[in-house]
């Protein structure tokens, strides 16, 4: 995850079919007070708090997803008697995959639409995280299976900064942003709670059958309700139409993409750095504090991940409150640069303190 890039929502380059006026929706009809479209089709109310849950699913289940090995992995060493490298090896697999499709996601997702990367991040990841348990008992498999779900996953944040960036207004990104983002804290938080008690009773296989049902679920709901922006809702209400309309910037066409200028740009790579010391201990604490809790403290699974779930906790309130207060603060005249660098300032120095 990589937080600085979380407010860069790619307003810059629209889809290359969004080139119609949000008002351009079919007409409203009223039945039994209901808002409908002339195709007879309902309109949700507030259809992009909707959409804002359905994203902060997908990043509940994504983050469950990446977590439940962390948790499964004790149990499965026992069984198959793996070394502590080995251990690594597996639990660092994913990361692998996770790398290759960031930039690709992100780009796809800005000029071709979120919706469909966005299912193809969680349904693909879904899949994989099913698969595993299959081939667990060949080494090499397991691992390919692990990079193979770092690979789909790896759309998900650039594909949610994208389509947040369509159906949000600017003064309401930040606490959207934050309140959107939380959904991987509390996907974590359950992930660390229920795992060792699914082991417990049904073994470790089914924590990952489970996981991935879940996401099938989620993708039905997602391909039927989401969409890439609110110009392309089948859902809307006008007077949510003409909210959105009023408020946005329309995003500006670019054809090219200035790799030089980026990778020679100091704040881009203040970004880089300030993401690498985030995740250096996120993804520490997120991948190894179940094992050290078990192996080295001596708790057992249930209580090694119910510990191990209280930064998280402690992250999901955070994170919130942050998202409201830079709101806050914005709407009251101070700078955003400002506000984001205070908030990444305090999340790097404190946990390095502590």
């Amino acid at each position: 995850m990589v937080y600085g890039a979380s407010h860069s929502t790619g307003d810059e380059v629209p889809y290359k079919n969004e080139r119609s006026s949000l008002l351009s929706s079919p007409t409203k009809i009223v039945v039994n007070d209901e808002e409908l479209y002339d195709n007879g089709s309902k309109r949700i109310p507030n259809q992009r708090y909707f959409i804002a849950f359905l994203i902060w699913f997908a990043l509940f289940i994504v983050y469950m997803l990446r977590v439940n090995l962390s948790v499964a992995i004790i149990p499965m060493t026992k069984q198959y008697g793996w070394p502590s490298g080995t251990e690594g090896l597996v639990l660092s697999s994913f990361f692998w995959g996770y790398l290759v499709t960031q930039l690709p996601g992100g780009w796809f997702a800005t000029h071709f639409g979120g919706k469909y990367a966005l299912a193809f991040a969680v349904l693909g990841a879904s899949i994989f995280t099913a698969v595993l348990p299959l081939v667990s008992n060949i080494f090499a498999l397991l691992i390919v299976v692990r990079v193979l779900t770092g690979v789909c996953e790896a759309p998900c944040y650039p594909t949610v900064a994208a389509l947040l960036s369509r159906w949000f207004t600017p003064e309401e990104r930040s606490s959207i942003i934050a309140t959107t983002y939380s959904g991987a804290y509390v996907g974590t938080i359950l992930s660390m709670l229920v795992t060792p008690i699914i082991i417990d009773r049904w073994g470790w296989p089914v924590v990952f059958y489970s996981n991935a049902a879940l996401g099938g679920v989620w993708t039905v709901a997602w391909v039927i309700f989401g969409s890439s922006s609110a110009a392309d809702s089948r859902f809307l209400t006008l007077r949510e139409i003409e909210h959105i309309q009023s408020t946005m910037v329309p995003p500006q066409p670019q054809e090219h993409v200035p790799w030089r200028k980026l990778f020679t740009s100091a704040p881009v790579w203040a970004i880089i750095i300030n993401g690498f010391c985030a995740n250096w201990s996120f993804y520490i604490l997120l991948t190894w504090l179940p094992t050290y809790m078990k192996d080295e403290l001596g708790f057992n699974l249930q209580t090694a991940g119910f510990l191990s779930e209280a930064p998280y906790v402690a992250a999901f309130f955070t994170v919130i409150i942050a998202g409201f207060v830079t709101d806050f603060a914005v709407h009251r005249g101070v700078r955003p640069i400002i506000m984001r660098k205070l908030h990444q300032t305090i999340g790097i120095i404190v946990p390095a303190v502590l």
